[in-house]
């Protein structure tokens, strides 16, 4: 099939996989994951909380799995400038730069 040509494909087709949480049922692990929510409602501090924790390897979110050892997190944010407001906040955070 070429890449331009449209595929339907019907879900009784196909296998399920089993997905390993980091907050179960909301962050899977090594899937990409989008918070959004209204302005001010505090998505980039749970992030970066969140984010901070797992590059230390530390749970200390009530729902994050118990076993947590240091990971890499991918960080994309489209609002604040990494030199003025998200290195303050990781580093406030005590991230694993």
């Amino acid at each position: 099939m070429k890449s331009n040509e449209l595929s339907i494909l019907n879900l009784s087709n196909v296998t399920p996989k089993s997905v390993e949480w980091l907050f179960e049922p909301i962050i899977p692990l090594g899937i990409i994951t989008v918070i959004c929510n209204d302005p001010r409602s505090g998505k980039t501090t749970f992030a970066i909380k969140l984010v901070s924790d797992v590059s230390k390897g530390i749970n200390t979110l009530e729902y994050v799995k118990e076993e947590c050892k240091p990971g890499t997190v991918i960080f994309q944010s489209s609002e604040d400038s990494a030199s003025d407001t998200l290195l303050a906040r990781f580093s406030f955070n005590n991230a694993n730069l």
